[in-house]
């Protein structure tokens, strides 16, 4: 039309885009039910550079992307046609004909005039606070595990990027923009050369070789220190890292010693049935002195699992067997690709979504229980669960607060540092051969000085473990399978 005039590049670079893939647009003309998008290109103004008519192009825009992604090509079009643009957004009354995707999810534009510059970029990283922010991290540390199919194309190993970008896409009232796309970048993928040199750099480099890394601390952003690393050895990086991820979910590594006869195996087999319990964790084992036979569940070998006597507090002189069952799962290597190692007994209800929740670094309560020593950078954390101790007016000290064997947990770098220094902690406790295992770690982890981080858990030799508790992920002992069941469905509602 001669009346586009000056605005006539915005329609042609629109239509253009449009119909380049990320939408569909259907010409429609003005009869039987059809959806009119009124004023789609500008409405009455005073300025003489915007001339169009109402109704000058008639279409249904059904996105296979989010609304923010045509605004990007809309601004910039805009402003270089017109000099000025705002897009209203608005829900749709029915679907183009032959699209069952997308419903009502379809959106009019309109355009009316704003003032250049009112405009903001039309990608970027989502901030820690706003909408979108949340709505990812719940994607990331919930909805991929409860509901895998709502994200097509997404795994629990896929990065806040590709989380936010789908959101965008596919969830409006989510209120993501899409992630700014860099050229030619690459973000390690877990296991590659490239991730285990970042994470050896924050997790060992930077103490041990602090002037290696100048500039790098145990704060610096993953995608920075493989910048790093690529400057200084393209073989191992061979491209410099993408966006840098605002949040990164806690990933676990769960196993239990298994006894081959007796309740311990039906109850595990029923929860693999489920999916409940240690196998909704990230990956998983379980040892025993035999292959179990469970499908999807893989089977460690070890000499033997079955003990005689009593430790020298009671209980089962236990730690030499998971001593060796640790060395079976750290020549296995599966749990390199997880944040945190989580040991737990067969008749432990396991709240895996909950924990993960709870080990992210910022929602990780204060120690009530601080050691009287500052803990050794490399050192790791480990999580004490009981404190029974204060009901005999008792604070940290000795064996208290202690990590009660029904669930241990420690993080990966506490792992890899007890095997750098087992020698120490047997040297150190010579009867260890007659220990429970969790008095053997307990006493280790503090003889190395890691990291502890109280965390409360439902374990009946401790305190209470009903299973209506929110705030623990974790309830013991349920030996029977009604018991166990009982126990999950009441926990998760």
């Amino acid at each position: 039309s001669s009346s586009l005039s000056a605005c006539a590049p915005l329609r042609s670079k629109m239509l253009h885009w449009l119909r380049g893939g990320a939408f569909f647009v259907e010409a429609l003309s003005p009869v039987d039910d059809a959806l009119d998008v009124q004023n789609l290109l500008g409405a009455t103004s005073s300025s003489s550079s915007m001339p169009f008519e109402n109704g000058d192009v008639r279409c249904i825009v059904a996105p296979r992307a989010s609304p923010r992604r045509l605004v990007g090509a809309l601004v910039a079009s805009a402003i270089a046609a017109c000099g000025t643009l705002t897009l209203t957004v608005g829900a749709s009354r029915r679907p183009p004909p032959g699209d069952t995707q997308h419903g009502a999810g379809n959106f009019l534009m309109g355009l009316s005039h704003v003032p250049t510059g009112a405009l903001e970029s039309s990608c970027g990283m989502a901030q820690k606070g706003s909408k979108c922010y949340d709505q990812v991290v719940w994607a990331m540390t919930t909805g991929i595990h409860r509901n895998p199919s709502w994200y097509s194309g997404l795994s629990v190993r896929s990065v806040f990027e590709d989380f936010q970008r789908h959101l965008s896409d596919t969830t409006p009232d989510a209120d993501c923009q899409e992630p700014c796309r860099i050229e030619d970048c690459w973000t390690a993928d877990s296991g590659s050369e490239c991730s285990d040199n970042v994470r050896w750099v924050l997790e060992h480099g930077i103490y041990e070789h602090p002037g290696w890394y100048p500039g790098i601390d145990g704060a610096t952003p993953r995608e920075k220190v493989q910048d790093n690393i690529h400057a200084k050895n393209p073989k191992i990086c061979p491209k410099l890292a993408c966006n840098i991820q605002p949040f990164k979910p806690v990933t676990l590594f769960c196993w239990a010693v298994v006894m081959p006869t007796g309740y311990e195996l039906p109850l595990l087999r029923a929860q693999l049935d489920k999916k409940a319990g240690m196998f909704q964790c990230d990956d998983f084992a379980l040892v025993s002195q035999q292959d179990l036979g469970l499908v999807g569940a893989r089977t460690l070998v070890i000499s033997n699992v079955y003990v005689s006597g009593v430790s020298m507090s009671g209980t089962s002189p236990n730690a030499p067997v998971f001593i060796e069952a640790m060395h079976k799962i750290k020549e296995e290597g599966r749990y390199r690709e997880q944040d945190w190692i989580v040991k737990v007994d067969p008749d432990t209800v396991l709240l895996p979504d909950r924990l993960r929740s709870q080990l992210i670094p910022e929602n990780q309560p204060q120690n009530p229980y601080p050691p009287p020593y500052q803990p050794a950078p490399s050192a790791g954390t480990w999580v004490p669960n009981c404190d029974k101790m204060v009901n005999w007016g008792a604070r940290w000290g000795g064996l208290w607060p202690m990590m009660f064997g029904s669930v241990e947990i420690f993080s990966r770098q506490a792992f890899d540092n007890y095997f750098a220094n087992e020698w120490t902690c047997k040297a150190s406790f010579p009867d260890w051969q007659r220990m429970g295992e969790d008095r053997f770690f307990g006493l280790c982890f503090r003889k190395l000085k890691s990291r502890e981080l109280f965390m409360k858990q439902g374990d009946g030799n401790c305190g209470s473990n009903w299973c209506g508790d929110p705030h623990v992920s974790a309830f013991h002992p349920y030996k029977d399978i009604s018991g166990w069941m009982g126990c999950w469905n009441r926990a998760m509602r």
